[in-house]
Order: structure tokens, then sequence, then C-alpha cells
């Protein structure tokens, strides 16, 4: 037996039959009928998402092809041969039960599936208990109302954003060859995603290459891909778009993907940190093993494991992401080496690179409840966390500053070893010239010799000359004609006659003695 007590504000349901509770039932739609918002909503054109069931209520803006959805809702394929559980499907009852008048009703009254309905038909009041809705989000969220929470809970359903995303399709992107590159990387074992040029792949390409667009700072990360994906196969371009960046801004995300990623880097001191308060034997093996929390954690912060993770339990990693942000993959990832740290500690640096960094680990899934279970229950000191925080970030500031002061004494020895670099060719140039300027001058001096010698040699060759001119015989012949046409003034100047010869040293007074002296010198 069962009945309904359907006084202003409450709603329970008691033993009666189930024909008076159909009865009851349909009288309780006919006095809500009346209420405009309920109807209002209940009109709204439901749209399928590309996972299994309704996609986005509150965005229809964009036409894009769907993924063919899966009405029955039993299982969820991961792109392997193993299926997973998932809620069932109230795809057929989702449009009729908007009308229900769950919402009058208090939440703790109310199934789980009442209450997301309660959340989402009243979402101006609990927009404003953020707190409760996220510990409702902790009980799990329905797959009928994913798409809806995600956007309502980021505050993506009424972006502005949504009317930039097709201008954004149509400008160039820097990142396309790099987008373009690591789109079939991406879920490469998912039906959506694994053809290529299909729909799945254009719009993972269309989404990140408009992010790229809209902030030019971080532009493309690998990383972010994954992210794309999952919430692609949630809801359309333009809702994940939108969505997209909520994360990015609201949830700091980008700061994990900007160039210099300092947030990263604060993430990666933080848990270690915590794992040498929490799993001080872990942690000294690691240091023992040299193995940072980069090698092994860097990949569960930028895809919010969803490269370690199965589909579903990705999933259910986002829905607390949006939840409680940041601290909750902090949390998980010290609640996996809390889990396997018997484990880890009998490792070597590359069997715990391994076993850490494997995907889609359905070793983790047989774990799933208990790594959320104890990620949920842990609790992060705050004043601790920001506290590490600042550590790094000073840190971080005085190594820039070394850094900057490197980079400037780097730049100031380039200079000086472009002017030493200058200076030697300067100087080879001038040694080359010297080693020139020297052989020339060897070459000056042997020619300075040769030419003495020749003007040695052509002086030579002129005394002689004018000595063999001077003894020539016809010299002789002419004195001697003179001497025998003149006799008296060769007898008259006896005296003279030798001073005149003897200048060649050759005798007047005796012709045949001096040819004899002529012929002696020639």
């Amino acid at each position: 037996m069962a009945s309904i007590d359907n006084s202003p504000g409450k709603l329970s349901i008691v033993a009666d039959s189930d024909e008076a509770l159909a009865h009851k039932l349909e009288e309780l739609n006919r006095n809500l009928s009346s209420d405009t918002k309920a109807v209002n909503f209940a009109m709204a054109p439901v749209h399928l998402s590309r996972k299994a069931s309704t996609s986005s209520l509150v965005s229809s803006a964009s036409d894009e092809s769907r993924y063919t959805p899966n009405l029955n809702g039993s299982t969820l394929s991961t792109g392997s041969d193993k299926k997973h559980t998932r809620w069932p499907s109230f795809t057929n009852a989702f449009p009729s039960f908007l009308n229900s008048g769950a919402g009058s009703a208090p939440l703790s009254t109310m199934s789980l599936w009442q209450q997301w309905d309660s959340v989402i038909n009243n979402w101006d009041l609990y927009s404003k208990k953020k707190s409760q809705v996220s510990e409702l989000i902790k009980r799990g969220i329905p797959d009928e109302f994913r798409p809806l929470v995600w956007q309502l809970y980021t505050g993506a359903h009424d972006s502005p954003l949504k009317n930039a995303y097709h201008k954004y399709l149509k400008e160039t992107s820097p990142f396309e060859r790099a987008i373009r590159r690591d789109v079939s990387r991406t879920y490469p074992k998912h039906d959506f995603f694994k053809e290529k040029g299909a729909g799945g792949q254009t719009s993972l390409y269309n989404v990140m290459k408009a992010y790229s667009l809209h902030d030019r700072e971080v532009g493309y990360c690998q990383g972010s891909g994954f992210i794309v994906g999952l919430l692609l196969m949630q809801m359309n371009e333009v809702d994940a778009f939108a969505v997209l960046v909520q994360l990015m801004n609201e949830y700091r995300l980008r700061e994990l993907y900007k160039p210099c990623m300092s947030e990263l880097g604060v993430r990666m001191h933080q848990l270690d940190s915590l794992l040498a308060e929490h799993l001080p034997d872990l942690y000294t093996h690691f240091v023992a093993q040299a193995f940072a929390p980069s090698l092994y954690a860097s990949a569960w912060f930028l895809t919010l494991f969803a490269t370690a993770f199965t589909l579903p339990m990705a999933t259910r990693v986002m829905d607390l992401f949006i939840a409680e942000g940041m601290d909750f993959i902090l949390r998980l990832s010290l609640a996996i080496l809390t889990q396997f740290a018997p484990r880890l500690i009998q490792m070597d640096m590359e069997s715990m690179i391994f076993f850490l960094q494997q995907t889609e680990s359905t070793e983790w899934e047989d774990h799933g409840r208990i790594l959320f279970e104890t990620a949920t229950a842990l609790k992060l000191n705050q004043r601790k966390l920001k506290k590490l925080r600042n550590e790094y970030l000073t840190v971080r500031s005085q190594e820039r500053g070394e850094q900057i002061e490197l980079r400037r004494l780097r730049t100031e020895n380039g200079l000086l070893m472009q002017r030493l670099a200058r200076m030697e060719e300067d100087n080879n140039y001038l040694a080359s010239q010297l080693v020139d300027c020297n052989l020339q001058r060897a070459q000056l001096a042997e020619e300075v010799i040769r030419l003495r010698g020749s003007v040695a040699s052509m002086y030579a060759r002129e005394s002689t000359a004018t000595l063999a001119s001077a003894s020539e015989p016809s010299t002789v012949s002419a004195l001697t004609a003179s001497a025998s046409t003149a006799p008296a003034s060769s007898s008259a100047l006896p005296d003279k006659v030798p001073s005149i010869t003897g200048v060649n040293g050759v005798s007047a007074t005796s012709p045949d003695s001096n040819a004899s002296q002529l012929g002696d010198m020639c």
C-alpha cells in the first residue's frame, strides 16, 4: 500500500496500492501543470549526447552531427572488448518527469535521480548552494544529467563565448598542424575518435583550434585534447568549448598549460611534500631511486587522469574535479600512491614508471571504489598547501632571478666571444698580411741582390770592353803611321812620346816591343 502526502513543500510516499499511486501522481501532475517555469522547461527541446543519453538541455546552438546515442543505456563502450556497467537509462522517461514536481520536496526525501531533477529545474536556487550540489555530485551524477550538470556547475550554460565559437573556426591558428598531428592520438581506441577525418576527430580539432585562438598565451597543449575529448563525449562542440573555457579560467587549468608551467611545478611540489608526510617509507624509496613526481604524476594533472583511467573512471574524475577543483586531483594522486605503496616499494625505477604510467588500467579500475573513497576521505590542510605554494614560488622566483642573471651573463659572454672571434679574425688577417709582407721583402731582397749582381756584371763588362777597345791593333797602326810621316817631330820630341804612350804602358821608342806588349795584354 502507498499514499502520497502532497502538502505544500512536502512529497512523501507511503504504503498504498499501485493504482492509487498512479492516480495520485496524475493528480499531482495536473496540479503542477499551471507552473509556468515547469511547463516551459518541460517543453524545451531535448538533445541527445554523443555518449549515450540526453545532452545539453541548456544550449542547442550547434547543429553539428552527433554521436549516435545508445538509448538502452546498459553498457558503455571504451573502445575495447570490455564493457563497463553504467547508470540505467531514463532517456524515454526524462522529458515527462520534468513536470513531476520533485523540486517542491526536500532533497533528503528523494532518490538520487529525483534530487538531480530538482536541482536542474531549480538551478537559480541551487546555484547559490554550491556546497550542497557538490555533496550531491560526490554521490554520483546520472548519465542523463551529466552534460547539464557540467555546464550549470561551471557556469558555461549561458557563456557569451558560444557566439564567438564559429568565428574562431573561420580564422587560422598557428597550432593547426600540431593539433592535426595529435588528434589521431587522442582516444585512439574509442569509436567516436578512431576514424580518421570523421566527426569525432573533426569536432576535437575544431574545439582545440578555437581555444588556441581564444587564449593565445596558452595556445595549444597536447594534454588538453583528452579533456576536450571527454567533453565531446557528453555534449556538442559549442557547449564543450564553453565548458573548456570555464575549466581553463575558473579552475586554473590554463596555469598548467602555460609555457612556464609554474602551476604544474606547484602541484608536483605539493604532492612530493604530502608524500613525505603521509607515506615516509615510499617517499624514501622514491628519493633513493631518484623518482621525482614529475616522472609519473605530470600526465595525471595535465589530463585529469584521462590517459591513466578507463573512460567511466575518467568521467567520474571529471565529475569530482568540477565539484572540488584541482585539490581533488592532488588527493586522488595521493590515494593511488597509498593504495599501491606496498608494491611500489618493491620496484625499481623502470618498473615504477611502467606501473604508474600505464594507460586505461583495468587493474586500477578494480580498485576504483577504494581509490575514490580514499581520495574523498583525505583532508588536506589548505593553509599548508598555500605555504607550499608560496615556498615553491619563492624558490622559483629566486631561480628565475638567478636564471635572468645567468642569461645576462651568458648574453654578455656571447658578445665577448663574438668580439674575441672578430679580434682573432683580424689577428689572423694581420698575421697573414705580415707573412705576405715578409715574403715580399725577401723577394725584394733577392731582387736587389740579383740587380746588384747584374750591375756589377754590367760594370765588369763595360770595363772589359773599355780595355779591349783601348788595346785594339788599329790604334797601334795609327800611332806607327804617324811616327813614320813625321820623323822630325818624333826625333824632336823624344822625351814626350814615352810619356804619351806610357799612359797605356807602351813604349813609343820600340814599336816591335810595344806590339809584343799589346799582344801579351790581349
